[in-house]
């Protein structure tokens, strides 16, 4: 597949809606070709190449919103990706947290959202950065066509959903590494009979929507989402005997009987004692919490390409002209106490190259 596309501006939204799932395969607004093997690596090549940028005269305000909250680790590792890309520039800049993974009801995002606007009109940022699909929905979609520039990173659904294109919109879509993580599974021999799992938020129903359009094969059989931890138990014993493993994806949004939230640690914690099958995740938290498998993303990433988008913009570069990407980093992980407590054998080959962790 070749994408070929060569436009700018809002003519490469258009594009990346109209052909959004070659976004697994090629970048949005990219001219790649997929290596012809069947184990497939990222692409690091996007088709518009930006000119190279010293972002040391580079000054202005910048508010960052997060969806989460400070304590979640992928908020942490986007933080450290924004500070090693603008380290030493002196920028003011702000970060807010609207908290929606431990607060999941429609009335909390709204009032996050309306907080964080608020604060995005009082503060007056030269550049806004937001993290994640609530922050678009609740904050960005007010700012759509306006002269405030915004660079959002870790987008699972269509950016359309939120208002965009806009002139004064880039970013980065995430994309889970689905391809390689089942050709990871091969090299275990878990292939037959696959299930996608994953709690029921805006970040995860955009994932696997975005995952069932681009996949084409036999091995992921079911493609489930949960809101309460009873659901949850239910579903993981249910995979027990008729699953090879599950694909799993985020587990921070359960709520129990009362409508309370339930900490991930809880959840992981009861998986561990009950899970008979492998687990493979897409981020690097959910390894040591209890996952054996791991072909992670890279949250330092977005933050890294996030914060040169915003030195490109500060330093005169229209939102326009920066093309709308993608992730394209993971990296092997495996935890070699959930592999020892389900008598899994790690290949000698697949130790080599993944990297070890033991459980927390």
């Amino acid at each position: 597949m070749k994408c070929g596309f060569k436009g700018t501006g809002t003519k490469r939204w258009l594009h990346y809606i109209n052909c959004s799932t070659c976004c697994l395969l090629v970048c949005a607004a990219c001219d790649y070709s997929l290596p012809p093997k069947k184990e497939w690596a990222p692409h690091t090549r996007c088709a518009l190449d930006l000119p190279d940028f010293t972002p040391s005269a580079t000054t202005g305000r910048v508010l960052v919103c997060h969806s989460y909250h400070p304590g979640y680790a992928w908020c942490r590792l986007i933080n450290q990706g924004l500070s090693n890309g603008w380290e030493s520039v002196p920028l003011e800049v702000r970060y807010h947290y609207m908290d929606t993974k431990r607060n999941p009801t429609e009335a909390w995002k709204k009032q996050a959202g309306e907080k964080a606007r608020k604060i995005v009109d009082q503060y007056q940022p030269d550049v806004l950065v937001l993290a994640d699909d609530d922050a678009q929905l609740y904050v960005g979609s007010a700012y759509v066509d306006t002269e405030l520039p915004i660079v959002f990173c870790g987008v699972n659904d269509d950016p359309a959903k939120y208002g965009y294109p806009a002139d004064n919109v880039t970013g980065f879509i995430e994309r889970p590494p689905l391809i390689e993580a089942l050709a990871f599974l091969r090299r275990f021999g878990l292939v037959n009979r696959l299930a996608f799992l994953s709690n029921d938020d805006n970040t995860s129903r955009g994932a696997m929507t975005y995952a069932r359009n681009i996949y084409i094969g036999e091995s992921i059989v079911e493609w489930r989402l949960v809101s309460t931890f009873d659901a949850w138990k239910k579903v993981v014993e249910e995979y027990n005997a008729t699953m090879d493993a599950v694909l799993l994806y985020t587990y921070h949004t359960l709520t129990d009987e009362a409508g309370r939230h339930v900490t991930p640690e809880e959840v992981m914690r009861w998986t561990r004692e009950h899970v008979k099958i492998p687990l493979l995740t897409f981020f690097e938290f959910g390894v040591p919490d209890g996952a054996p498998l791991g072909v992670v993303e890279s949250g330092e990433e977005f933050g890294e390409r996030s914060a040169d988008y915003v030195l490109r913009i500060l330093s005169g570069v229209s939102p326009a002209d920066l093309p709308i990407s993608r992730n394209t980093n993971f990296r092997y992980m495996v935890n070699t106490t959930a592999l020892k407590r389900l008598n899994m054998a790690c290949p000698p080959s697949v130790c080599s190259e993944a990297e070890q962790v033991r459980e927390n």
